[in-house]
């Protein structure tokens, strides 16, 4: 949800914002007239991404192993909520945490200087 949405406030021009300051108004008014409206595309294709990417999570569980296959993200809920299990669900969290950030953040640079990212190190 993220990257769409600041992609399209990357865009934005700040004089926008000045002349809505400009003609008088406040802080919540220029974010839900002129922010709002302007991140609309981002926040539209962000809302798709996320939605296609938990319908996933909880349709491929399914289609491949049935109600008897254990998957990490369950196994994380289960820690906290059934189990009691705060220590376990919170390193299980965490190393999920770090292995999606890495993917996240080391992908582009993996995929060579076409797709050249800001969080690339070269």
């Amino acid at each position: 949800m993220i990257v769409p949405l600041v992609s399209t406030l990357e865009g934005m021009d700040n004089s926008l914002l000045e002349a809505g300051y400009n003609l008088g108004g406040s802080r919540f008014t220029v974010f839900r007239r002129i922010v709002v409206p302007y991140a609309m595309p981002g926040i539209v294709v962000g809302s798709i991404i996320v939605f296609k990417l938990t319908a996933g999570s909880y349709l491929t569980p399914i289609l491949l192993g049935g109600k008897n296959s254990i998957w990490f993200t369950e196994q994380i809920c289960e820690q906290f909520v059934t189990r009691f299990n705060w220590e376990s669900g919170a390193t299980f969290g965490v190393l999920l945490l770090v292995f999606t950030s890495s993917v996240v953040w080391l992908g582009p640079c993996s995929s060579g200087r076409r797709f050249r990212a800001k969080a690339c190190f070269t």
